[in-house]
């Protein structure tokens, strides 16, 4: 499977993917790693016409058909990228995706699988931000998972990484859990239909780090925002999985915290302890 998902509405393919556990397994004895990627994470002025990313071991995909691939690459925003084809080259370790970007543009890329020719999987998230635009932003936010969260984190291991991302409008989520017979429709956010309101678009994003818990999102520009964790599901979870959500809540009231970020509301362009608290739902 191909799924190289270009910002929104393609987002939802993501949110589906990952609520609903999937993606492929990512904890395997081997796995594929990423070397690098051209661009670089952070690189700025960025002028090309593809993004090549460079593995350590030899990866199973069919330019021809691409749609026959296990390859899943959010690539964000959507109206700013358009993907013309690939090649693989250098033995199969370079994957080149022949792109058209924008200029001024701030670009978000998150890959979460791919196939090596040994069968392995990806080693977990790995996420790469650059720019078109002369310089980056400027500001850097820091948080974590409390280590009650962690402790539950590695007692269930549901999931095989937390993605940390800021979006300028909440991450919203409605349960439905009527028992009558009808349709299922479980879950719905302002993800999922053009009436429920702007779909979400990550702009900037970090792997959160499975053993501190502790995550840093740099090349962040001026602006109001909302953060946001979301765990990777994998194949074992079983149909009892239900997401990991994370919000930034220091109020405990249930409710996203905006977070405001200029030079008056940082120290050093820095905004420390955005930590995030997970949402628990039960029926």
């Amino acid at each position: 499977m191909l799924l190289i998902i270009i910002g929104v509405p393609m987002l939802k393919k993501l949110l589906f993917l990952m609520l609903f556990g999937m993606f492929s397994a990512l904890s395997h004895a081997q796995s594929v790693q990423v070397v690098s990627t051209n661009p670089a994470n952070g690189a700025v002025d960025v002028d090309q016409d593809s993004i090549e990313i460079v593995f350590d071991t030899p990866i199973v995909f069919d330019t021809q058909n691409p749609e026959n691939n296990v390859f899943d690459l959010f690539l964000s925003p959507e109206d700013s990228v358009d993907v013309t084809g690939f090649a693989l080259r250098d033995g199969g370790t370079r994957l080149v995706i022949n792109v058209t970007l924008t200029d001024n543009t701030d670009f978000l890329g998150v890959l979460t699988d791919v196939q090596g020719t040994g069968d392995e999987t990806l080693a977990g998230p790995f996420i790469f931000q650059f720019t078109t635009s002369a310089t980056a932003g400027q500001f850097v936010i820091e948080g974590q998972l409390t280590g009650e969260e962690m402790d539950n984190l590695k007692a269930q291991q549901e999931s095989e990484g937390i993605i940390a991302f800021l979006t300028e409008d909440p991450f919203q989520i409605e349960l439905d859990f009527d028992d009558e017979e009808e349709e299922e429709e479980p879950l719905s956010s302002n993800m999922e239909d053009e009436d429920d309101g702007p779909p979400i678009i990550p702009l900037y994003a970090a792997v959160v780090d499975p053993v501190t818990g502790e995550y840093t999102i740099s090349g962040i520009r001026e602006g109001s925002y909302f953060a946001t964790g979301l765990g990777i599901a994998i194949d074992d979870a079983g149909d009892s999985f239900f997401p990991e959500i994370y919000i930034y809540d220091p109020d405990m009231n249930f409710n996203a915290n905006i977070l405001d970020i200029d030079g008056s509301t940082t120290t050093n362009d820095t905004v420390s302890n955005v930590d995030l608290s997970l949402v628990s739902f039960a029926p």
